[in-house]
């Protein structure tokens, strides 16, 4: 049987919901309620994109996975609520809970409320997922359109810090680290791979010069009504990029999260920071996280085909009704103003015209996407829609608030969507009502790279595994080599055949020797592996 090295498949899964739920779990047992489970819609629908080895059944809400190996899962709920609430939200392995997230403020007249959940898990064959939701009172709750789960299997380095309780409130004027135990206390969680975690100072050393997705959240409450917190990613100290929103004293605690895409040298240091306003401090609570996850082709072999990050570097300048692109330069210039960005990752494959705000991708391919938006200065205290749209047709829509007392707020999206080349991408808002503000970031890049070297998979039927067959080679190569007896080629014959095994006879490299027949030929020929026959 052909041993073949599963590291470096790309495994991949992302879920969008595109329709309210019912009546979600109102918390009086401390019960939760499965956000992708279709006996919790009155006509449950969802987009997914998903590589052969993840699998979904919306009759039971579960993502099962038959590939082994350690995975990046970002899960972040769209959450309304009938009055004044707290909403939590966790991911379940195997129905027992591996991250659970504060529970955070939800009132009727500022939902809806999201909660990002971020961590680096590590599941074999057979494990299954379950991402739910709850209220902590009889208040009902409900899980909107653009509710999301995204999946990513690693094959390189990855850290990954989450705050597993409440911690306290660090000093005045100071950054702060995520995962610093000083202020987290003992209750966090790592799981790390060539990245050492400092746990007085919540410092990330990747080993390896490596392009790292990196991800912040903070989960926290806040001591001020007017100060605003950064949030950004550092390295060695300096900060990459980061933005500022609102945590209010009297709509905490809550959520806000930075990411971007960075190519880290080895020794370098890494880590999510904040800092709240002047004379103001934060409190860091459970699910607060931090996550650096290589996104190198093969354990640092190269960079994807694609992939751009960048953040606008300034607030663009007043917006009113109607749709927004985000991302295109006349927001901040129709007024005399100007338009800049904070480059994170030089654009590789995707293409950014900043006069349109389009993003156009050269190839076909599965694309990661993390949209960091935030509006500041709102006007109105209305409903905002947050949409990604495919050559003009939506493919993501979720709905999002700005309270003006609140804001400036920071809202993340993070999915997986396919594209053909040449498709272009627009991040719009429908109802700005406000500033597009500096930090509004976007990190793509494509994550289907590798299936061309690795094994194709194919449903075992009666099984949850997957045969490992090999993606198919010619019989006859261009220089006119047989391949009869390549791995490839005997995938391609078991493929034709049908059968659970190549024929005995056409397994053998080389003339089989027969037992008893004389000749003279001293020793039977031998055509080793490479050889070809003149």
């Amino acid at each position: 049987m052909t041993t073949i090295d599963l590291a470096p498949y790309s495994s991949y899964f992302s879920i969008i919901t595109t329709a309210d739920s019912n009546n979600l779990s109102t918390g009086g047992s401390d019960d939760q309620d499965n956000v992708f489970l279709a006996s919790n819609y009155s006509s449950f629908s969802a987009n997914t994109v998903s590589s052969p080895d993840i699998s979904f059944d919306s009759a039971t809400g579960r993502i099962t996975v038959k590939a082994t190996g350690t995975y990046l899962l970002v899960y972040i709920p769209t959450i309304t609520v009938s009055g004044g609430t707290a909403v939590g939200s966790s991911i379940s392995k195997n129905g027992s809970e591996v991250f659970v997230s504060s529970n955070l403020t939800a009132f009727s007249n500022t939902d809806p409320v999201s909660i990002t959940c971020q961590q680096i898990l590590d599941l074999v064959v057979g494990d299954y997922l379950e991402l739910k939701s709850s209220g902590v009172s009889t208040t009902a709750i409900v899980a909107q359109n653009g509710s999301s789960f995204i999946m990513l299997k690693a094959n390189g380095d990855y850290a990954s810090i989450i705050q597993t309780g409440d911690g306290i409130s660090g000093s005045a004027n100071t950054l702060e680290v995520i995962g610093d135990q000083d202020l987290a206390g003992n209750g966090v969680t790592t799981n790390l791979n060539n990245v050492t975690y400092a746990t007085g100072t919540g410092l990330l050393t990747p080993a390896n010069s490596r392009p790292f997705l990196l991800l912040a959240t903070l989960m926290g409450e806040s001591d001020t009504s007017n100060q605003e917190t950064s949030i950004g990613v550092y390295a060695n100290g300096s900060v990459v990029d980061n933005t500022a929103v609102l945590i209010h004293q009297d709509n905490d605690p809550n959520e806000e999260s930075y990411g971007l895409m960075k190519s880290l040298t080895g020794g370098q240091t890494v880590s999510g920071r904040y800092q709240a306003g002047s004379g103001a401090t934060i409190t860091p609570l459970k699910g607060a996280s931090f996550t650096a996850f290589d996104v190198s082709n093969n354990d640092g072999a190269g960079t994807p085909s694609a992939f751009i990050s960048f953040a606008v570097a300034a607030d663009s300048e007043p917006q009113t009704s109607g749709e927004k692109n985000c991302f295109d330069e006349d927001l901040w210039t129709s007024g005399g103003g100007t338009y800049s960005t904070t480059v994170h990752s030089a654009a590789t494959g995707i293409t950014y015209a900043s006069d349109t705000g389009f993003f156009t991708v050269a190839n076909a391919g599965k694309y990661f996407v993390l949209w960091n938006v935030v509006i500041g200065n709102a006007t109105t205290s209305q409903s905002r829609n947050f949409l990604i749209k495919k050559d003009g047709t939506t493919v993501f829509s979720t709905p999002g608030m700005v309270y003006t007392t609140y804001s400036p707020v920071e809202r993340t999206i993070c999915v997986i969507l396919d594209a053909d080349a040449g498709d272009v991408f627009t991040f719009k808002i429908q109802g700005v009502r406000g500033k597009i503000a500096d930090g509004t970031g976007i990190s793509m890049f494509r994550v289907d790279d590798l299936e061309h070297l690795n094994p194709f998979f194919y449903d075992r039927p009666g099984t949850d595994l997957f045969d490992d067959r090999h993606a198919p080679e010619a019989l006859i190569a261009d220089d006119f080599t047989i391949n009869s007896f390549s791995a490839d080629g005997r995938s391609v014959q078991y493929n034709r055949a049908g059968s659970k095994q190549v024929p005995f006879t056409l397994g053998v490299p080389g003339p089989l020797s027969l037992r008893g027949r004389e000749g003279t030929i001293s020793e039977p020929p031998i055509v080793k592996p490479g050889d070809k026959k003149n």
